[in-house]
């Protein structure tokens, strides 16, 4: 292992660098679709300026560009520098000339105060061990009644509980630690705890909403390849040759009770949160 290796940020930098050609590429777009809602709930107007933090391939990115229109700004910020690199790519594709993506940690923001009428962070606050930091750093670049919308981790489909279940098992046989891609994140973080840490921050008028959707995987194959393209890839790319060689056709046989006749249907929840400053 590397000196990097060791970094939670360079970590996940590394990570989300390999998956970029792949995210939300293959199967149900997930981060897409929740995109598109949460831009929804935020309500931006036209001439607005957005910040995305943690955009990724760019889910709500594009969407508030939408809303935004030829007057409005979108800037994107991510860690990882392939995420960075191909989205920026997307934009000259389409020929949006008021949108743009930097490389840059949202622990330490190098936006002037007071800059952005809308924060948006989906799919990522889990991530930032300084939480609180990151908070106070969303206010502070928020100009005055702006506002923060974050999505917090829901439960899960409990038609698909025995799948992580199974991965925590095969790890305990071969003796080893499941290994996390973050460390000092909020993956538990609930709406109460997580509202208080936004008073802290500044924020006030703070609600939260549930979002669900149903996806459609059409077969085995499409919804194995899928998990490869986001986070849930860690943990089997982390198992041994051996360990994975056995894993994949266990699942692959037992995913077989669950097919209907369109295909494999998940339900993903989240919480959207809205802040005011």
């Amino acid at each position: 292992m590397n000196a990097d290796e060791n970094d939670p940020k360079a970590r996940v930098a590394a990570f989300y660098s390999r998956i970029a050609t792949t995210y939300d590429q293959i199967g149900p777009t997930v981060f897409t679709t929740f995109g598109q809602r949460i831009v929804e709930r935020t309500a931006i107007l036209p001439g607005s300026r957005v910040l995305d933090v943690a955009a990724g391939r760019g889910a709500n990115l594009f969407a508030a560009a939408d809303k935004v229109g030829s007057t409005g700004e979108v800037v994107g910020i991510d860690i990882a520098p392939a995420m960075v690199q191909e989205t920026q790519t997307l934009i000259e594709q389409r020929g949006l000339l008021n949108v743009s993506m930097q490389l840059m940690d949202a622990e330490q923001l190098t936006f002037a105060d007071n800059s952005f009428d809308h924060v948006l962070c989906n799919f990522a606050i889990f991530f930032f061990p300084q939480l609180q930091q990151t908070l106070n750093g969303f206010c502070r670049v928020l100009k005055p009644q702006g506002t923060l919308t974050v999505t917090l981790p829901a439960s899960g489909d409990a038609r698909w509980r025995w799948y992580n279940e199974l991965i925590g098992t095969y790890y305990e046989q071969y003796q080893l630690p499941l290994p996390p891609l973050a460390t000092g994140a909020q993956p538990l973080l609930d709406v109460a705890a997580f509202t208080d840490l936004l008073k802290q921050a500044g924020f006030s008028d703070i609600h939260s909403t549930i979002e669900e959707a149903e996806f459609i995987y059409a077969d085995e194959e499409e919804w194995w390849k899928a998990k490869w393209t986001h986070g849930e890839r860690y943990p089997l790319e982390n198992m041994p040759a051996e360990m994975l060689k056995q894993f994949r056709p266990e699942v692959l046989e037992r995913i077989k009770e669950l097919q209907q006749p369109d295909g494999y249907h998940e339900k993903w929840r989240i919480h959207c949160v809205i802040g005011q400053k």
